[in-house]
């Protein structure tokens, strides 16, 4: 699980899709964006999945505002159906999702946490 401490968790989503809702109209290659997807599902929640042939579909991250808070945003882990996730693929999104969030949106909060195994809230089985 990743933990974001911001000054307001429901503008740093917005900022966070909105980006992604803009990208494939910008032409900067230093953003990481183009690596990340952003992916509605029919219920309208939002995942996100590392776009690189090696990586792309092996997890998802869909965040969430923990209740009774307003400073927090949690991005769990999801897997595909019929899948497991692998330390391997666990580290791997972890790594490169904070990396991508630090270099296009490190203005836009306080800290980011990271678990170094999943955590009850995450999907990996």
């Amino acid at each position: 699980m990743i933990t974001i401490k911001t000054g307001s968790a429901d503008g740093f989503l917005n900022t966070l899709y909105k980006a992604f809702e803009e990208k494939s109209t910008e032409e900067e290659p230093e953003k990481e964006l183009p690596t990340w997807d952003c992916k509605s599902s029919p219920k309208g929640t939002k995942y996100f999945t590392h776009n690189p042939k090696q990586w792309n579909g092996k997890a998802w991250f869909r965040a969430y505002i923990p209740p009774n808070t307003t400073d927090e945003v949690r991005f769990v882990i999801v897997k595909p159906d019929n899948a497991v996730i692998e330390s391997a693929i666990y580290s791997h999104y972890h790594g490169r999702f904070i990396a991508m969030l630090f270099s296009n949106f490190g203005n836009t909060f306080i800290s980011i946490t990271a678990t170094s195994l999943p955590t009850s809230e995450d999907s990996v089985n």
